[in-house]
């Protein structure tokens, strides 16, 4: 399954992280540069 998230400022982060350790493939569009300072990126798992 593949998502796209729109947004990066709190919740399209946390979303992604949560998708991504059950297995959903997330590309996250967003209209900012960088993500906010203190959210870490989604992790694969291993």
């Amino acid at each position: 399954m593949r998502i796209l998230i729109s947004g990066a400022s709190i919740a399209g982060p946390v979303l992604a992280y949560w998708l991504t350790r059950h297995d959903v493939h997330i590309v996250t569009a967003t209209t900012t540069k960088r993500l906010k300072p203190g959210i870490p990126r989604p992790r694969r798992k291993s």
